[in-house]
């Protein structure tokens, strides 16, 4: 394996469950590729909520909703689906009440530069970067290795932003073949190809 292959996925825990049933929880910091990687996982044909828009999230679980929306949600997924999951930075939060209702959970983090993460929410809020926009990546990092670490259980493959989506196709398609590899999932060539084809750093992630 070269090196840039080895950086374009990290495996930090290896998955160890027996039987197909999994539970992806992508994390990440708010404008920190989280919907790069949630929107690759849907072009494989994971589960990932309806309706889930450019952000891909599934709002039934957004900080704000009722505990008892998101425990009901989890259980009409855990009824359809042998994998799904889903994307919302904020999930660090309120993790540890799914927690044990989710079947085999896995975590998937994605790291983005501090700064490009503070400039990128200056240019959506109209408003200059300053020294408290480079303090939200940061802290919420922090908190999400807090979090993980509670669950050391759980396996947990982490990518990095700028690496992935700024790679060439080739690498690209080593990041989708890895995630598919951790994951246990399988995906046809037509879907693996609509997932190199979503990671982009340019056009943003509309699709």
């Amino acid at each position: 394996m070269t090196k840039q292959r080895a950086e374009v996925l990290q495996v930090l825990r290896p998955v160890n469950y027996d039987g197909g049933k999994r539970t992806l929880v992508v994390l990440g910091a708010p404008r920190g590729g989280t919907s790069m990687l949630s929107g690759a996982l849907d072009k494989l044909g994971i589960y990932m909520g309806d309706k889930i828009g450019h952000q891909k999230e599934d709002h039934r679980f957004r900080q704000d909703t009722p505990l008892n929306t998101k425990l009901q949600a989890i259980a009409d997924n855990n009824a359809v689906h042998t994998i799904w999951g889903w994307k919302l930075p904020n999930t660090i939060y309120y993790y540890e009440e799914l927690h044990p209702h989710l079947v085999n959970p896995v975590f998937l983090t994605v790291y983005r530069n501090p700064f490009a993460v503070a400039a990128s929410s200056a240019r959506r809020d109209g408003r200059p970067l300053d020294q408290s926009l480079l303090r939200v990546p940061i802290d919420h990092y922090q908190k999400m290795h807090q979090m993980i670490a509670q669950f050391p259980t759980v396996p947990l493959a982490t990518c990095g932003f700028e690496n992935v989506s700024l790679a060439n196709g080739e690498w690209k398609a080593a990041f989708i073949d890895q995630l598919i590899d951790f994951i246990g999932v399988d995906a046809t060539p037509r879907r693996c190809a609509e997932a190199v084809a979503f990671i982009d750093y340019d056009k943003g992630y509309q699709n």
